[in-house]
Parts: structure tokens; sequence; C-alpha cells
């Protein structure tokens, strides 16, 4: 890759918070990086361990050539939403790369990903992954849809497709085109901007190599943390604030799979248990009074459409 063109640089943002058990080992994947046009933002969100002396450190003694390339930002802690706005208008590069701090990647995760973004064009590249446990790893493959309303479906019925970014390199100008919301609470919030990133293209490639490491067991992680009921009202109300969001704006995430989105939120409601969710947002109680349910053409599991028939039957 020695012509200029072929080498875009890529900015990979990595959240600093609480993580002190796994950093050093996420900084030698991450900072071990055989692509060499790389400039990364370290957002270090009022962490209140020594992650930033671990990086430091790292970059004192083992890490030296890449000062000039690593920029660290401090801040009071804000969550996950606010750092990930801050590292992108923080960013230079062509793509972008979200990271996260307890994870691990390989060496050439980077350099093979942009590798099949230059052969291709694509605007995004979506990599293989393990889920890994504290005593074994379990590898897992990215399904791959024909077309992008698949896809979206998919990704809001968490049905085959996960909302995950960090095993996905996009763009930058995607996030450029436009309006673009970011996330009001941190439950979905990868759903919530990959959704807005893959309604803006068709340029989407599979590289079917695990390059990625996603822990599984961090007591820390948001995933496992709160009140079950109280993250589900989280992730409606930003689903369907995106919803809103896009009614008058093209292209927009919903075109054509509006019916399977609005049948996915009504089943959170659901797990929810706060029915008042179906006042506050009307559009869902209008979409179900035109669904009969089980449905097999919506892409609402059967199991969860089967729990939601049975919920809605309750609140008669």
């Amino acid at each position: 890759m020695k012509n200029p063109i072929a080498n875009p640089k890529v900015s990979v943002i990595v959240p600093i918070y609480n993580v002190e058990r796994f950093f050093a080992r996420f900084l030698k994947g991450a900072l071990g990086q055989t692509y060499p046009h790389i400039e990364y933002i370290f957002v270090d969100d009022g962490s209140p361990d020594r992650c930033v002396e671990i990086l430091e450190n790292m970059l004192d003694t083992q890490f030296s050539h890449l000062k000039d390339r690593v920029k660290l930002i401090r801040q009071e802690n804000q969550g996950l939403v606010k750092v990930r706005e801050v590292g992108l208008k923080a960013a230079t590069g062509e793509f972008i790369l979200f990271m996260d701090s307890d994870d691990r990647c390989r060496v050439t995760m980077v350099e093979k990903m942009v590798e099949k973004a230059v052969r291709t064009g694509a605007d995004i590249v979506i990599c293989d992954y393990f889920n890994e446990y504290p005593y074994y790893v379990i590898p897992r493959r990215e399904k791959v849809y024909p077309d992008r309303r698949g896809m979206l479906r998919a990704l809001f019925s968490q049905h085959g497709f996960r909302g995950y970014l960090w095993n996905k390199m996009w763009r930058r100008s995607l996030y450029e085109q436009g309006a673009f919301l970011m996330p009001l609470q941190k439950m979905c919030d990868d759903i919530i901007i990959l959704s807005q990133l893959l309604c803006r293209t068709d340029r989407i490639e599979y590289l079917h190599r695990r390059l990625y490491f996603y822990q599984r067991r961090n007591p820390g992680s948001v995933s496992r943390t709160g009140d079950f009921c109280a993250l589900r009202r989280e992730i409606v109300c930003n689903e369907m604030t995106l919803y809103r969001f896009y009614q008058d704006k093209l292209p927009s995430p919903f075109t054509g799979i509006e019916r399977d989105f609005l049948v996915n939120v009504a089943h959170v409601i659901c797990s929810s248990k706060d029915p008042s969710l179906y006042e506050k947002y009307p559009e869902v109680t209008r979409c179900l009074e035109g669904v009969t349910l089980p449905d097999r053409t919506l892409d609402l599991p059967l199991k969860k459409q089967r729990e939601l028939a049975a919920y809605l039957k309750k609140l008669k």
C-alpha cells in the first residue's frame, strides 16, 4: 500500500473509564497495529483509576514512536455517548473505528479493513469477531445481508445482526452528510449511530476474518449494570427519538421497514413493563392496530411476537 491515495488515515476512537484491569492488554493490540496511518483519540471520561497513567507509561516505554499520533482528551464523566461525540469532533481521518478499551484486537485489524475498503471502494467494512470469556472464546461471524433494507430490519429487531460499532470501520463523510442524531441515552447507542450510517450508503463490504475480541465478562460494563426495565425504557426513548427525527428527512433508516421497526419497539415496551410508553408514542399503537400477531412477514421472532400479543391482551 505505497500509493498515498490507497493509504487513508484512520481515526481510532477509544473511551477510557474504569478499565484498568484490561487496559494494558487492550493497548498492546491497539497501539501495535501494523497499519501506519492511524491517529488515536483517547477520551478520558473522568476515569477514577490508573488508566491514563498506564497509557502514558506505555507511550514512554513501548510506543514512543506513536506519541505525535495520539490525542488524549480529558473531561469530567459524561458517559459513552458524549465520549463518542467528542471523539468524532476531534477526528481527522477518512475512516472511523471505535474500539472499547476493555476488549482487544489483532494487530492486523486496521490494515486488513483498510485493504478491503480500498480494494472495493466500500464506505463501511464489517469484520467477524470472537466473544471472549475468562477461559474460552467463541468465534462469531456477522450474518451477510443482500441489501441494506434487510440489514436495517435485522438491526432494529436484533435478530441475526448486532449493532456493534467496534467491528465496523466507516467513512467519516457518512457522519457529515446532513443532520446526524447522536443518542440521548446509553442503551442501544450503537444501533442509533449504525442505522444512520447504513442508510447513507449501499457500499458495504464484509471481511470474514475474526479480528476483534469482545470481552463478555467485564462486570463494570453498561450491559451488566442497572435496572433491566429502566434500560429497556432507555432503548425505547432512543429509538423513538431517532424515528421522529427522520420523519421528514431522506435518506432515512426507516424507509421500507417502518412496520417492522414499530412492532419491535412495541415488544421492547412490553419487556419494559411500562404501558404508559404506548401513550407517549402513539405511532406504535397506531401500527399495532393494523397488525395481527403472530405475523410471519414481520422480522420480529415469533416467540417475541407471542409475548407481545399476550401482553397486549392483558392491557385490554
